[in-house]
């Protein structure tokens, strides 16, 4: 059985910089849940409203000891492509290289769509690890398990991909009915803001595994 989700924190606060848009939502939904089930609390810059989105994401870096940056949507979105996450993933190295420069990869997670890709756009990359999800739920959650089980402080291993993605999909099947019956939240999963989907991911976990504990 994995951790309590712990708040407050930096310690165990993973920020996640990535794409907002309907077609990434799956993964960014079975990130924000894999953080929550290995004990860890996820952060995202659409949390909150205040500031400029650039403050609230330097804010979250500085705060947050592990980071997930993906940047596989380099792709054209009308006329011109999006850098966002690039240079947020930038703005990261640079200033955790001012502090600890020993430390810059450790707690830093680069996704891509594919494995080598980046190397087209961002050569400078090339002595980080980038992780490669091909678009895929199970592989993304298995990418941020191992990487957060190698990061923390050597403890009991935490249990592997195939045992969270199962997880994953009994909360992914329940979640409709929860919908359902809650007093505060209609409509489709879709439409579920990124709090509202953290508070149902952690209040799932903590019921689920403090039944199974009894």
């Amino acid at each position: 059985m994995t951790k309590k989700p712990q708040d407050g924190k930096g310690h165990l606060q993973v920020f996640i910089n990535c794409p907002f848009d309907k077609n990434y939502q799956r993964l960014f939904f079975a990130i924000v849940f894999t953080v929550h089930l290995l004990g860890f609390r996820p952060r995202c810059s659409i949390e909150f409203i205040g500031g400029t989105r650039l403050e609230r994401v330097i804010e979250m870096i500085r705060g947050c000891k592990y980071r997930i940056h993906d940047i596989s949507r380099i792709q054209r979105t009308g006329q011109l492509p999006r850098f966002n996450m690039p240079f947020e993933l930038g703005l990261d190295i640079g200033i955790k290289e001012a502090r600890k420069p020993r430390l810059k990869g450790k707690n830093l997670l680069i996704l891509e769509t594919d494995g080598y890709r980046f190397q087209q756009f961002i050569s400078d990359l090339k002595e980080f690890e980038v992780a490669a999800h091909h678009n895929k739920v199970p592989e993304v959650i298995n990418h941020v398990r191992n990487w957060l089980n190698g990061a923390k402080p050597k403890k009991k291993p935490f249990p592997d991909g195939k045992w969270l993605y199962a997880e994953y999909r009994k909360f992914r099947a329940n979640l409709p009915k929860i919908l359902k019956v809650s007093k505060e939240l209609r409509g489709p999963v879709s439409d579920l803001t990124f709090n509202d989907y953290s508070y149902l991911a952690a209040e799932f976990i903590r019921t689920r595994h403090k039944k199974q504990s009894q």
